[in-house]
């Protein structure tokens, strides 16, 4: 590996607070964990640098080897190596990667939701048999397409209960769910 390589990755990470290898720009990212590493940092509303390695070849290479990590993209926070999209999302979910960032977020406000008596009832019976501590956790994506699932409490997300159910949401979700109503209709 050619060592000014590696010095001007040395460089650029110590030069820039948060810095990301990726595929693609933020604007166009070219691979899916790039594009969720962008959101999750523009979520946070961190200023970040990024490194295109599809223009860079010799970068690409080089930030595995820097790393000693296989794959792109790669976040850079203090000069740091942080990982790869699967820690950062990780990282985010649990609140870690705002810390690490140093950034404070604005108190996120529940959304107004309904949870139906015929979903509580439900609900509740799942969560009796779920185990000690887990919680609902609902996900609402950019396309409106919701997910429920279990889970343990996150200090990242925000609470917002209906009839007697308290479910957890990441701040992307919050504004998604207003109005939400929840229901249960039994069928095959």
């Amino acid at each position: 590996m050619d060592t000014s390589i590696l010095s001007r990755i040395q460089s650029d990470v110590e030069a820039n607070p948060v810095m990301l290898y990726m595929k693609g720009t933020p604007v166009f990212p070219q691979c899916g964990f790039s594009a969720t590493s962008v959101q999750i940092l523009k979520h946070v509303g961190v200023n970040f640098e990024t490194v295109n390695v599809l223009t860079a070849p010799d970068i690409r290479e080089g930030v595995k080897v820097f790393s000693d990590w296989p794959t792109i993209p790669q976040l850079y926070v203090k000069g740091e190596f942080v990982g790869g999209c699967d820690i950062v999302k990780d990282m985010h979910a649990s609140g870690e990667l705002i810390a690490k960032l140093g950034v404070t977020l604005e108190p996120m406000t529940p959304p107004s939701l309904t949870v139906t008596d015929a979903a509580a009832l439900k609900l509740k019976e799942a969560l009796a048999g779920a185990g000690e501590g887990v919680m609902l956790h609902l996900s609402i994506n950019r396309f409106f397409e919701p997910a429920l699932q279990f889970g343990p409490r996150s200090p990242a997300k925000c609470d917002a209960s209906s009839n007697g159910i308290t479910l957890q949401l990441d701040r992307a979700s919050i504004d998604r769910a207003e109005g939400l109503t929840i229901d249960f209709l039994d069928g095959p």
